[in-house]
């Protein structure tokens, strides 16, 4: 047999046994999720992968757990997001639900965020559904940041003094801002071996070993292999509940607006300012001289001049007959002739 037969048969013996890891890693896998909203006061506990496979019914409820709150607008959320939290908390070994402060955001929320608020992007990945703002009760966001540095998988940005603190985590690129300092870095990443760049601007000594790994994930070159690695060590289960408590409470499209009751005549004004100022002469003032210290007067003039006008529009409507007649220089009336005679 000769070298190249060689090689083709040992690549070939080490792809089989990457594909039988990696199934038996993913079988028994399941991704969930344990949340609460602290906007809208919501809690989802959810799996959301199982056996490697994204549950597309879960995603769904999540892209409604993380919508514009202020628009109640949901959108589609990048999956790798879900993914990214999920190893944090993990990672953490916390119990507590994870705190959400902000999952997608309208364009026009974001928006209004940047006129009120520093640190907003104009471009930011919450409007793509790639990005979420978080704390875990108990956990300190100087950890939750050290923990989302070293997994390499995306954006972290840092926020310990915001009125609740918070960690920004993205999948967009591997970024962090405030840039790290290079203690924190060296300590995370003793053989310096890492794509973030600390504050002094001076890469750690194995930067391009990270990047060329880096790149290798984004090609799909070591996807399997990382995932072996990160899902071949035993993790602690974490229980499941029987049910998933308020899961059935949350609306997943948003509600309907109940049509408006016709409006009656004698107070559809109200509702239109321009149409009050016209009529402003018409009202009775109250005994105390106000039109306003008594709206039931203001409705009974209304109601009247309605009734009136009505009146006027049934007489108006009935034929009339005109009647002519002669008179002499004096000015008496000498006769009546009825207009049919003329």
């Amino acid at each position: 047999m000769s070298v190249s037969d060689k090689s083709r048969t040992v690549a070939s013996a080490l792809c089989i046994f990457l594909c039988f890891l990696s199934h038996q890693a993913f079988a028994g896998d399941s991704r969930q999720l344990n949340l609460h909203n602290v906007n809208t006061h919501e809690d989802l506990r959810i799996v959301f992968k199982r056996g490697g496979v994204y549950d597309q019914a879960a995603l769904r409820k999540l892209d409604w757990f993380f919508r514009d709150w202020r628009m109640s607008e949901p959108t589609r959320m990048d999956p790798k997001v879900f993914d990214l939290l999920e190893r944090v908390y993990d990672e953490t070994g916390s119990d507590q639900p994870i705190n959400v402060h902000s999952g997608y955001r309208s364009p026009k929320t974001n928006a209004m965020l940047r006129n009120k608020t520093v640190g907003v992007a104009r471009e930011s990945q919450h409007m793509e559904g790639k990005a979420i703002d978080f704390h875990i009760p108990g956990v300190p966001t100087s950890k939750l940041r050290a923990t989302a540095l070293k997994l390499q998988d995306g954006g972290v940005g840092y926020y310990p003094t915001s009125r609740s603190p918070f960690v920004h985590i993205d999948v967009a690129g591997v970024r962090a801002w405030p840039r790290p300092s290079r203690k924190l870095l060296s300590s995370l990443f003793p053989d310096g071996k890492t794509v973030h760049i600390p504050a002094d601007g001076r890469p750690l000594p194995h930067y391009d070993q990270a990047m060329a790994e880096l790149k290798g994930r984004k090609l799909g070159i070591l996807s399997v292999i990382g995932d072996i690695a990160g899902y071949a060590k035993p993790k602690k289960p974490r229980p499941l509940p029987a049910q998933e408590p308020k899961v059935a409470a949350l609306a997943f499209t948003p509600p309907l607006p109940a049509p408006r009751p016709p409006l009656d005549p004698a107070t559809a004004f109200m509702a239109d300012p321009v149409r009050e100022l016209a009529f402003a002469s018409e009202r009775v003032a109250s005994p105390r001289g106000s039109v306003f210290d008594d709206p039931f007067s203001v409705v009974e003039a209304r109601r009247k001049a309605l009734r009136e006008q009505d009146t006027v529009a049934a007489v108006t409507e009935q034929p009339i007959a005109f009647r002519t007649v002669e008179i002499e220089k004096s000015g008496r009336y000498d006769a009546v002739v009825p207009a049919e005679a003329n």
